[in-house]
């Protein structure tokens, strides 16, 4: 007979840095089972975060073509067009709490969404972009790299403020 053993650990988060800088990994195509928090993600993920140094606060999954950007290893990717269109994967990215809730204030707010896969050909209309977790707020993002494109320049970002702005709607929307 066997004893049923639970261990919890909690830990005070980090505060996070107001802006973060972001890699998009070159080998990856998303999670095999994004539709769920699934145990095994940990351990596909581990070669991903060895890419992280200390240039990059996060990882971006890329699709297939190595161009879409679909979400972080940790986190959910919106970007905003010069349009004010939010952007976001709709398939191969784990829709969370914090996805839903961001989606939905920014639709209440009269904004729109477009669940369309951003794409590095697409950086030059975009005004801003930001991350999300199930702990985590919009965070902006100030620069994105694709260091596996030959080539390819990074984009960096430089006005916040409709992120931070966002990100008190957001805060707002929790505390209700």
């Amino acid at each position: 007979r066997s004893e049923l053993k639970i261990a919890v650990m909690s830990t005070s988060l980090p505060t996070p840095a107001q802006c973060v800088r972001v890699h998009v990994a070159a080998a990856a195509s998303g999670r095999k089972r994004a539709l769920c928090k699934d145990s095994s993600w940990a351990g596909e993920r581990a070669p991903l975060e060895a890419e992280k140094n200390q240039d990059a606060d996060e990882i971006l999954l890329a699709d297939e073509s190595g161009e879409g950007l679909l979400e972080g290893l940790v986190t959910n990717l919106f970007v905003i067009d010069h349009e004010g269109v939010l952007i976001t994967a709709k398939e191969h990215v784990l829709e969370g709490h914090m996805r839903a809730l961001v989606i939905h204030t920014w639709q209440a707010q009269g904004g729109r969404v477009s669940y369309t896969t951003p794409t590095l050909s697409e950086a030059s209309s975009w005004k801003a972009a930001f991350l999300t977790s199930a702990v985590r707020l919009p965070q902006p993002i100030s620069e994105i790299c694709w260091p596996h494109v030959a080539g390819a320049p990074s984009h960096k970002f430089s006005d916040f403020a409709p992120v931070l702005e966002f990100q008190s709607l957001v805060q707002q929307a929790l505390d209700e």
